[in-house]
């Protein structure tokens, strides 16, 4: 599990689907998995939880399929190569836009009114 600033991990004897569940227990969000099948079985028995796959693990799928299907592979490996470039890009504008919007936030912080 993770956040913004955290993650956390359980190591446990077993990667059984009683064993995810127990380690997930009443979670509810995004559960991003390397696309282990145990993880994608606990969702349609949870709505509240919406399995996501890591890139780096899809990317390394398309990799170990690359001898068989090589034009194809290397198109989604480039594509996905080309989405961490956007991820990067947005990353770095964030992080100079962000300080910016909260100083004009605080700076007119007095102005705004709230409505109760």
């Amino acid at each position: 599990m993770a956040a913004d600033d955290a993650a956390a991990y359980w190591i446990r004897d077993h990667r059984s689907k009683e064993t995810a569940g127990d380690v997930l227990g009443e979670y509810a969000g995004v559960l991003k998995s390397d696309g282990y099948a145990v993880y994608q079985s606990l969702a349609p028995g949870s709505p509240e939880i919406t399995p996501v796959h890591c890139w780096a693990h899809v990317r390394r799928k398309f990799i170990e399929a690359e001898s068989s299907y090589t034009e194809e592979c290397r198109t989604a490996i480039e594509l996905i190569g080309e989405l961490y470039g956007a991820l990067s890009l947005a990353i770095q504008l964030v992080t100079k836009v962000l300080p910016l919007l909260v100083q004009v936030v605080v700076a007119h912080a007095p102005r705004i009114e709230r409505t109760a």
